[in-house]
């Protein structure tokens, strides 16, 4: 049973999570480039730090189904918190580029626990106007993601060492530890309606598969951004971290005025017409900064207000569709995130900035963003028909 002060506490560490993971995923856009710098490795090798980064977050993500299950969502979630300040920690002792490849790789496991918990958090809480509630919940994470780029700037004047950016951020999850360990969480994950029904039962239904292929489209654009701006900022127009940190800034900022703007309107407008809007609108931003590449570095950080609307509104969609089946549906839309981050927002655009310039990998969200659209339509078509 869920009391009234237990409910606020709740939506607290679902909305302090939030804001948590929108600082450390906002980190590698303002250090990548010193990364690059000191280990002296490509676009590809770079992309690897956020594609085992991902695969972390997609083991655990897929698998939550059944640890939340066999643990419960408190002992799952405080799990999360102890491995994310044990890696945070280790940070200072990165000498070798593979030691950092793994620390990665377990820094991911842990925050995709954090995503995890917070989602399902929110899914148990917000069973009504979804929509808007996940655009509000969702807007934790920009605020997260505007005072990230300022922190990593901030460690860095001071310090110097990149590797403090993140070890610093641990004392964050301590924060977040000693706030959580007291809320009474739901003792088992069945207390969200949940008939048992396999994923593999779920992805025999079109209408899921095409909405999670807007979701890794969606999140491949997002990462893409984040993880790959500050390189371009570097690369091509010779940016300092300062400015580097403007951009990010920027963008974190819009992202978050974006969801908040879809917060008071997405109930009024529709789901669905939401995210068509939201993408044709970051699209057509997108190849205006493309046709006119004086524009192209600020294009990004204003494709934010758009961009920012689609996630959340998608799994508003997910959770409104496969209301009885929420434990599944939201590790399924988590890990298919995670999959999108992996491959559209890390490995393809370090593959085709290898061959082609960062430029050119950069323009992929265009396809992205594109196919989207495209699968919009047809989806919107298709349940006409019906």
């Amino acid at each position: 049973m869920i009391t009234v002060n237990n409910r606020k506490l709740m939506i607290t560490i679902s909305f302090l999570i939030m804001a948590i993971l929108g600082i450390i995923a906002s980190i590698p856009g303002q250090i990548n480039p010193l990364i690059q710098e000191e280990f002296r490795v490509s676009f590809s090798k770079l992309s690897f730090l956020q594609i085992l980064y991902t695969l972390g977050s997609i083991i655990v993500t897929f698998t939550s189904g059944i640890l939340l299950t066999k643990v419960g969502l408190k002992k799952f979630y405080l799990w999360g918190l102890l491995v994310a300040i044990i890696i945070l920690i280790s940070f200072y002792t990165i000498n070798y580029f593979w030691i950092l490849l793994i620390l990665m790789a377990f820094l991911g496991s842990s925050m995709g626990n954090l995503v995890v918990s917070s989602q399902t958090i929110a899914s148990i809480l917000f069973t009504e106007k979804r929509g808007k509630m996940m655009n509000l919940n969702h807007v934790f994470f920009g605020f997260g993601s505007i005072i990230g780029p300022y922190y990593a700037v901030r460690v860095l004047k001071i310090y110097g060492d990149w590797k403090l950016v993140y070890v610093f951020s641990g004392v964050l999850i301590v924060f977040l530890f000693l706030f959580s360990v007291f809320g009474v969480f739901p003792k088992n994950i069945n207390e969200i309606n949940d008939d048992g029904i396999q994923i593999s039962n779920l992805l025999k239904d079109y209408k899921l598969l095409m909405i999670i292929f807007i979701l890794i489209l969606n999140t491949g654009a997002e990462l893409t951004i984040r993880n790959w701006l500050g390189i371009y900022l570097k690369s091509i127009l010779n940016k300092n971290q300062q400015e580097i940190s403007i951009y990010l800034i920027s963008f974190n900022f819009l992202f978050t005025i974006g969801r908040l703007i879809a917060f008071f309107i997405v109930e009024k407008v529709g789901y669905y017409l939401m995210v068509l809007i939201s993408s044709i609108g970051t699209f057509i931003i997108l190849l205006l900064a493309l046709l006119n590449p004086s524009l192209y570095n600020i294009g990004f950080s204003i494709s934010g207000l758009f961009l920012s609307i689609n996630f959340p509104t998608i799994q508003a969609i997910l959770f409104d569709m496969y209301n009885e089946k929420l434990s599944q549906v939201v590790g399924l839309s988590l890990a298919s995130a995670g999959i999108g981050g992996l491959l559209l927002g890390n490995l393809f655009i370090g593959f085709f900035s290898d061959i082609g310039g960062i430029r050119i990998g950069m323009s992929m969200i265009l396809l992205y963003i594109g196919l989207s659209i495209a699968t919009l339509f047809v989806l919107r078509i298709k349940l006409y028909k019906k």
